[in-house]
C-alpha cells in the first residue's frame, strides 16, 4: 500500500497544504481525478483493490477513442525525439492480452513507449524535489509509470514547457480512466483494448475489431 491509499475514497479534497506549493493545486486536482475514477475500490466479492483500478469506466465512443489514442502515441514519440515514423493504431474490444515481459521478447517500439519515454519524463524531476520524493507513492497507485507522470507533471520545477509531453500525458489519463489498455507486439502497430460492454453501445460495424 502506498501513501495515497490512506485517502481513499475521497482524495485530498479538504487538504489545502498543497496550495503553497508551486503547481500544488493542479497536482491535487489531478490526484483527485484519479480517486474519482476508481471510487472506493470495492470488488464484487466484497474485498477491496490493493491498487487503483478502474472497474466501472465511463463510455468512450470510437471517434473520441481514435483521437485520444493518436494524441497519446504521436505526441509521446515526438516528445522523446522518436517522431520520424508513426506506427499504425488498432482499436479492439475486450480484455488486453499479457504483454511480453522478457527484454528479448520486447520490440523496439514497446521498449520506447513502455520504458524509455516514461523514464525520460520521470528524469525531469530534480532529485530531492517534491515530485521526485512522491515518485514511489504515485507509481504504486496503479503500478503505472505513465499515470505517475501525469499526476506529478504540475510539480515540475523547470520553466521549460513541453507541449508534446503534456499532450501525451493528458491523453494517457483519458485512456486510463476509460479503462483502455495498450499492447505492442511489433514495431508497426499499437493495439488499444477498449472495455467490452454488454449493452452493445460500443459496437459500430467496421470501425473496430472484436478481440
Amino acid at each position: 500500500m502506498g501513501l495515497f491509499h490512506a485517502f481513499r475514497p475521497d482524495g485530498l479534497q479538504d487538504h489545502a497544504f498543497l496550495d503553497a506549493v508551486l503547481g500544488g493545486e493542479e497536482f491535487r486536482d489531478r490526484l483527485n481525478a484519479v480517486f474519482a475514477a476508481v471510487g472506493d475500490g470495492r470488488r464484487s466479492d466484497g474485498m477491496k483493490d490493493a491498487y487503483f483500478i478502474v472497474r466501472d469506466p465511463p463510455h468512450l465512443n470510437i471517434q473520441r477513442a481514435e483521437t485520444i489514442t493518436q494524441d497519446f502515441v504521436s505526441s509521446a514519440l515526438v516528445a522523446a525525439g522518436y517522431g520520424e515514423s508513426q506506427p499504425a493504431l488498432r482499436l479492439l474490444e475486450g480484455k488486453a492480452p499479457k504483454a511480453p515481459r522478457r527484454a528479448d521478447e520486447q520490440c523496439t517500439l514497446m521498449k520506447q513507449l513502455c520504458n524509455e519515454i516514461p523514464s525520460g519524463l520521470a528524469a525531469r524531476h530534480r532529485e530531492g524535489s517534491l515530485g521526485h520524493l512522491l515518485s514511489e507513492s504515485l507509481y504504486f497507485l496503479a503500478c503505472d509509470q505513465w499515470l505517475c507522470e501525469y499526476v506529478r507533471q504540475p510539480l515540475l520545477e523547470s520553466e521549460v514547457e513541453n507541449a508534446d509531453a503534456e499532450r501525451c500525458l493528458s491523453a494517457y489519463f483519458e485512456l486510463w480512466r476509460h479503462g483502455v489498455k495498450f499492447r505492442i507486439f511489433n514495431d508497426r502497430e499499437v493495439a488499444f483494448y477498449l472495455p467490452r460492454r454488454t449493452d452493445g453501445t460500443l459496437i459500430q460495424a467496421g470501425q473496430f475489431a472484436r478481440h
